[in-house]
């Protein structure tokens, strides 16, 4: 098992509330953030050796955006091995709904934007 606590403190110095998601028939753990009841960001965290991975997807992160909305639609926003670029993205994406919220509008995702 992966120690998820030094992730869970980068991404919650980006916007407080990501959690643990690993459920224990998933090939890789996980952590989230949720917007709302039905939209989050999640992140799937694979084994650092390469040879290890459940996922050969060609990075050890994989960033989603997931949507509960009519249907599961979940669209991948960043598969990397770069971790600073995952803390990068989600701190724009908090950027960018907060943009939303400040002005009074409603965060529906990004295909709704």
């Amino acid at each position: 098992m992966i120690d998820l606590a030094p992730y869970l403190a980068d991404l919650n110095a980006t916007g407080a509330g990501w959690e643990d998601s690993y459920w224990h028939n998933d090939a890789c753990q996980s952590v989230h953030f949720e917007y709302s009841t039905d939209t989050r960001l999640k992140v799937w965290i694979d084994a650092e050796d390469p040879t290890e991975r459940e996922c050969n997807n060609g990075g050890r992160f994989i960033l989603v955006w997931e949507d509960d909305d009519a249907e599961r639609d979940t669209e991948v926003m960043l598969i990397t091995d770069d971790w600073s670029a995952v803390v990068a993205l989600v701190a724009e994406t908090n950027a960018t709904i907060k943009h939303w919220q400040n002005h009074g509008k409603e965060w529906k995702g990004w295909k709704s934007q």
